[in-house]
């Protein structure tokens, strides 16, 4: 009876510990609802249009291990400014057809994560891309002369 009590005790611990160390669990209904909502109006409104036009398969992503807790703000997207650097991406498709080719070639995924105005950087073929919220830099045009210089 005694070991049985220390097994569930150690089970209880690792299962606190688990919930603990797992955000998903600290997450509230309403903000994993909310991060649902915005990776699928990513997927559906800004990846799947790029992809097309770029003849591309790509993974599109919201790094939301990034966004502070009181971040973003009821009334910001987050999809939609990660969504300028996928219009971006598609604007430079339409350059020319060397500009496509080095899209398909070289592009292999977008994350998009809350950083300081500007962030951006590309490595091992993913642009990552730094949203800021409080500042309007995250413009398609900043992310095409971005991949210009680096593709």
């Amino acid at each position: 009876m005694l070991k049985l009590k220390s097994v569930a005790t150690l089970v209880s611990v690792a299962a606190l510990a688990f919930c603990v160390v797992t955000p998903t669990f600290a997450q509230s209904l309403a903000q994993r609802e909310r991060y649902a909502s915005e990776d699928k109006r990513l997927s559906e409104q800004y990846a799947k249009p790029t992809m097309n036009k770029c003849k591309i398969n790509i993974n599109v992503r919201l790094d939301w291990s990034t966004f502070k807790d009181e971040s973003p703000p009821d009334n910001i997207a987050p999809s939609s400014h990660c969504g300028a650097a996928l219009e971006g991406i598609s604007d430079l498709c339409s350059v020319s057809e060397d500009a496509m080719k080095a899209v398909q070639n070289k592009v292999t995924g977008v994350t998009c994560k809350e950083a300081p105005p500007g962030g951006l950087s590309f490595e091992n073929g993913v642009l990552v891309y730094g949203i800021d919220f409080k500042n309007d830099a995250n413009v398609r045009e900043n992310v095409r002369k971005f991949l210009m210089e680096k593709l």
